[in-house]
């Protein structure tokens, strides 16, 4: 994924989710409600499918890495 764009258009909201903006200034891992669907961001969407789909990868070995710059 990348994000790109003006001061405020609204990167943020998209990748994290609107719970971001209660958890500013704390430690936002522990502040975001990852269940509920719609208060999440690509980012969380984007890794529950890649462990919903190494899940059912049964017979495979299954190695996942991510990175945030």
């Amino acid at each position: 994924m990348f994000a790109y764009g003006q001061t405020g258009s609204g990167k943020t909201y998209t990748m994290e989710g609107y719970k971001y903006e209660e958890a500013k200034g704390e430690e936002r891992a522990g502040k975001v409600n990852t269940h509920a669907s719609s208060e999440v961001g690509l980012t969380v969407r984007s890794i529950r499918e890649v462990f919903k789909q190494a899940e059912e990868c049964k017979t495979k070995t299954v190695q996942v890495y991510c990175s945030f710059l």
